[in-house]
């Protein structure tokens, strides 16, 4: 791999300061989250990206959580506009 001089060949980045790399002597230290480098460490919905060396997830689980797709929020039929107003006609 030829060197990279956007994450440093840490292949990570700084999402709050992409042109900046997360790990190693010149990373950046304002405490945001890493990014892939888009340069050398490109990923998209079929292909991760690679981790870290000695990455560990956060979650006990490695099961993928489902997506949530959300809900129309201007259907008046939906659950939540019901049960707030409910809520809303007790209280009152």
């Amino acid at each position: 791999m030829k060197w990279c001089a956007r994450c440093g060949n840490c292949r990570w980045v700084c999402e709050a300061h992409p042109d900046q790399p997360w790990l190693g002597a010149r990373a950046c230290t304002c405490g945001a989250a890493g990014a892939p480098c888009p340069v050398c460490n490109q990923s998209d919905e079929s292909t991760a990206p690679d981790l870290p060396e000695g990455f560990q997830a956060d979650v006990e689980s490695s099961r993928q959580l489902p997506r949530y797709t959300g809900v129309d929020m201007d259907d008046p039929d939906r659950p939540e506009v019901e049960h707030l107003g409910t809520v809303l006609s007790a209280a009152s």
